[in-house]
Formats: structure tokens, sequence, C-alpha cells
């Protein structure tokens, strides 16, 4: 209903995801431009390449604090992270593989919630098909923070949101988004504060593993 384009299947999986399919896998690599240090998640990285183990990769695509974009750069995070994923499985021999593929299906299955009729180790070797090919997670615009009813949001513009997903798709022409800034509610006078930053695309790269912030 937000976005007008049919959603044919959804996955939700459970932070403790990370944790298996990394220990499943033995490590995953992940790349930082900047070092971080919190206490709430754990994350202490310097900047560069990690191989991280299953401890290591929870803390890291848990960390928002500390970062300048809070939830947005968890995102990207998690984004890179399945990238690694994919370029660690495929560099593997894992998608050449079923029986390697069923195991790792199996160890998934427990953080993994699927809609029905979704054979997700056929789907997994269609992955393995476009490895070497470009993948793009984009992360939708938020106009700006607020609280509703205490419960912390994300305001959107629902217009935009449908304009960026129908084109993405190629069902209407773009439709340029004009930045700029958005004023937040509050008591007293409301000030003008810059939008959320949702930042570029996070890409596939050579490598397989993207670096993010």
């Amino acid at each position: 209903a937000l976005t007008g384009v049919p959603i044919d299947r959804f996955a939700e999986v459970s932070l403790v995801g990370f944790y298996d399919i990394t220990k499943a896998l033995g490590g995953v690599q992940v790349c930082l431009n900047h070092a971080v240090s919190d206490s709430y998640s754990g994350a202490h990285f310097a900047a560069g390449v990690h191989t991280l183990n299953a401890a290591q990769a929870l803390a890291f695509v848990r960390q928002r604090h500390g970062l300048d974009n809070g939830d947005l750069d968890r995102t990207h995070r998690q984004q890179a992270f399945l990238l690694s994923v994919t370029h660690a499985l495929s560099s593997s021999g894992v998608f050449g593989d079923l029986n390697k593929l069923d195991a790792l299906v199996t160890v998934a299955q427990r953080d993994i919630t699927l809609s029905a009729g979704w054979n997700v180790v056929d789907y997994a070797h269609r992955i393995g098909d476009i490895n070497g090919q470009s993948t793009r997670f984009t992360t939708l615009p938020v106009q700006r923070y607020d609280t509703i009813d205490g419960q912390d949001v994300n305001i959107i513009d629902p217009t935009a949101i449908r304009t960026q997903v129908q084109t993405a798709f190629g069902l209407i022409p773009p439709a340029p988004v004009a930045p700029g800034l958005r004023r937040r509610p509050g008591a007293g006078e409301p000030r003008a504060v810059p939008a959320p930053n949702h930042g570029p695309p996070v890409l596939s790269s050579p490598g397989g593993v993207p670096c993010v912030n």
C-alpha cells in the first residue's frame, strides 16, 4: 500500500541470525571507514578490513550509538554484512555444493521467518547464479525523527517513497525530491534541522567487502 509495488516474498532475520551464519562460515569480513568504540553494542573496531567471529559480527550489526546517522548507519552495516556473506558463500563454493548449502540453510532456518511457499535452497542457487554482478542496497529516505505516544519514529514522505520504489522497478518516470531542511515539532517554536542522511547505496565491490561508516 505504501510503495504501490507488490511484495512477492518476505523474510525476517533475527539478530541472532548474524551470529549463527558467521559461526557457520567460520568468520565474515567487513570494512569500516572509521574506527568505532561503543559500549552499548560491544563494537570496538579500528578502521579497515576485519574478519569477525560470531560475537563480533553481532556487535557490528547492532551498533547504532556513536554513528553519525544512528539506525540508518546500522542499516548500511547490515546491508554490507549481507553482501560479504554472499561473496563468502560464492568464493567458498557453497552455492555449487548441495550438501553444504543444505547444511547452511538448516542453520539459517532457526533464525529466519519466511513467507509461505518460499523454497530457500532454490533461491540460494539463484543468488549464486548472479555472483559477479553488481548488487545495490538502497535505504529509503527519512524526512526527520520524532516521538509519538512515547515511541521514537521516523517521519517519511509517502509520495517520495512511492516515487523512488516505483522508479526503481521501472513503473513510473523519476521525480526529483528536493533536499533541504525539515522542521521538527516540539515544545515552543519548532527549529529547522537537517533531514537525516540516509547515505549512498551500499554496493557490491570487486573484493566482496564494501566499506561503510
